[in-house]
């Protein structure tokens, strides 16, 4: 969702989030994945909080 509003009010254009503006019950076809090639919940939550980690920091590091 912060992507989605991010998009919005950068007035950047993406066919896929006009779509979604322009329709309330618009959902994005999802990909098929094997359940092999799924991650477990506690491997993403990880992965997010690394990456999180890593926007904060470089966020901080631009302001100095």
């Amino acid at each position: 969702m912060a992507l989605h509003n991010f998009i919005r009010d950068s007035k950047l254009h993406d066919e896929e989030f006009d779509r979604c503006d322009a329709d309330e019950d618009y959902l994005l076809e999802e990909t098929s994945e094997s359940q092999d090639d799924a991650c477990p919940d506690g491997e993403n939550e990880d992965t997010m909080n690394t990456i999180r980690t890593r926007i904060a920091y470089d966020l901080v590091s631009a302001r100095e």
